[in-house]
Formats: C-alpha cells, structure tokens, sequence
C-alpha cells in the first residue's frame, strides 16, 4: 500500500462489514469514487482504545483506520480508532473482560465454548482408535507414530504389503532409500536417464513431484512399494482414496506454500474428498498450518515414517505447508493420499 511522501500515515472513513467478537477479527469496508468499495482484513489487537477494553467492533460501527497489506497483498487495517469526537461500543459498554482497577484480568469469559474447536489435535492411542474405528472428526489433525504396537504403519504395512513391505529400519535412510530405489527404477523404464521429464519442479518451483502425466499414469501400476504404503494408509484410515501424489524435497532448501487442498475450494471435490493424510520419508521436516482468517501458525516436526492427516473444516479454516529447513537437511520424501473417510461430528459439550 503506498503513502503520500509527508510522515503522516493516509487515514480511511470506514465502516464495519462484519466482526466476530469471540475470535476477534472480521472486515471493514472502504468506498470512494475512484475505486469503489474496498475491504480491508481488521484483528482486534490493531483496534485503539484510550482506555483498558476488551477491544472489539459491531457491524456498520464508523471507524477511521490506516490502510495497508502485506507482502502478499493482503489488505489490512491498522490503528482501527473511534471517528473524532465519538467513542467505539466496545469503550462505551465497557467489556465485562475490563478491570475496574484497570488491570486486565487472566479469564475474559465464563461462557463455555459453543462450537467444535477450529482444529482438534490428536494422537498416540486415540489418533490411531479414532482412524481405524471412523472415529475422526471434520475439525480433527492426528499425528501417528509407525512404531505403535498393534495399529502403526509399520506393523501394519507387513500385514497389507506383504513382500513389498517397508524394510528393518536399520538405518535413518533405509525407508527413502527404499522408496527412492522404486522410484529411479520406474523412471528409467518410463523416461530413459532424463530426471527432468519424471521429477517435475512444482508450487512456484518450491519442491519436485513424480508427474501423474507420464505414461498417462500407467508408472504407478509398477510402484509396488509405494502402492503397499498407499493400501497401508487406506486400511489404517479405512479410506476410500481418490487420488495421489510424490513429492521430493531435496534438501531443506525446498519447501511448500501455505495452500488449501482442492476440497476447500472445488465444488465437485468436496463430494469425493474430505480427509488428507501424508507420510514422511526421509529428513525431519516442519509441517505448518496457517490460519485462514487471522494468519496465526502452528508446526510440528515430521519425523521418518510419520504420518499426519486432516479433516475437511481444518481445510477450509487453514492453510497448510512445508517450512524451509537447514540447507544441508537431508531429503525428504512425501506420498499424499486424497479421498474419502467415514467421520462424525464433533461434541460441544454447551
């Protein structure tokens, strides 16, 4: 957003379109003659008080703001305040969360929760309960570790796979090096020596993926390893799979960008998809989500042979992707399941 060249930031005459007091943002619109209505992203800790509040906004309240966007052209309103002469509701009412020593207090609501949390975060013996019993939930993000007796990935993959099964875990490399052999095998039968033409740059040119396009897809039918690591996944979820990817990160280097999954935003796959699942291979790597609306992050490291997956709300209400790691980070190899699992609805308990 560029300014006048004075130090006096621009000031906007807005009005608010809509704001959710509970989470605390919503947007607020900007009209001129030359350029119409414009909406700008507002967050409740740039809206000014003179006062300790509780700071939030009402739809259609008058405010005066200062535009601006970040680097990815996000509009956003900053040093939201009341119009001169005039107070917020949120200073008039005098928020319940205030003080009247005027010290902000540690519990700002004794309303219980009235919705299912944005994310629900699971794992160890529920995550993998949950996922063999259509436990799941649309809200749900389980991490699975491969070595849980009885239900993990590696256990399981002997039962389904059977001699294409993942190797003894011998080494930190064993399990890329064998899905890596599989993959330099079916690239040499399908595309001679030439690397390029299989592993394709992709997103931006942030990471490799095996390209479906070859052989019109047919290269798939000679991966039996990572065909056993597929049919492991749908057995551990009970996952009808509609589609699959191969990603390579090559060192830490390559990365992901925050994106939603086509489910979010297709109309004709949110019939056939409402679950990801991911299994790493290879280099430790940090898998982040971004909240949609508010931008805030939360990560977690993926180690070999990790699995992770989420349900179609934490889709829609965040972005996920791979954070760059160390230059010299060993590389990493993904195979991404999309498709359909049988879930239920999340408890509020009100």
């Amino acid at each position: 957003m560029t300014q006048d060249s004075s130090n006096t930031p621009i000031r906007y005459n807005g009005k608010v379109k809509w704001f959710t007091a509970e989470k605390g943002f919503g947007i607020i619109t900007y009209t001129s003659e030359e350029s119409g209505t414009t909406e700008y992203f507002a967050h409740h800790s740039n809206i000014k008080t003179n006062v300790p509040v509780r700071t939030y906004l009402i739809d259609n309240e008058e405010v005066v703001f200062t535009p601006s966007s970040d680097d990815n052209g996000k509009l956003k309103a900053l040093d939201i305040r009341a119009p001169e002469n005039k107070e917020l509701v949120c200073v008039n009412k005098k928020s319940s969360a205030t003080s009247t020593k005027r010290h902000p207090k540690n519990t700002t609501s004794f309303k219980p929760q009235q919705s299912a949390s944005d994310m629900r975060i699971i794992t160890g013996w529920m995550a993998h309960c949950a996922a063999v019993n259509n436990g799941l939930t649309s809200h749900d993000l389980t991490i699975l570790d491969p070595f849980f007796p009885g239900l993990g990935f590696v256990e399981v993959n002997k039962a389904v796979a059977k001699e294409h099964a993942l190797p003894d875990r011998a080494t930190e490399s064993v399990w890329f090096d064998f899905i890596k052999e599989e993959i330099d095998i079916v690239k040499k039968k399908h595309c001679g020596d030439s690397s390029e033409e299989f592993m394709k740059l992709w997103h931006g040119d942030s990471h490799l993926i095996a390209d479906d396009g070859i052989s019109k897809g047919e290269w798939k039918n000679d991966c039996h390893r990572i065909n056993g690591v597929i049919n492991t996944i749908a057995s551990m979820f009970k996952m009808e799979v509609k589609s699959t990817r191969v990603n390579l990160y090559r060192d830490g280097n390559d990365w992901k960008p925050y994106h939603h999954d086509a489910a979010a935003i297709k109309d004709n796959m949110k019939k056939v998809q409402n679950i990801t699942v991911a299994i790493n291979f290879g280099g430790c790597r940090e898998v982040s989500f971004q909240n949609a609306a508010t931008e805030s992050t939360v990560s977690f490291p993926m180690l070999d042979g990790y699995i992770y997956s989420f349900g179609r709300e934490v889709n829609v209400l965040w972005k996920h992707g791979i954070l760059k790691g160390h230059p010299q980070s060993p590389p990493r190899m993904s195979i991404i399941l999309w498709g359909w699992s049988e879930q239920v609805e999340p408890q509020v308990f009100k």
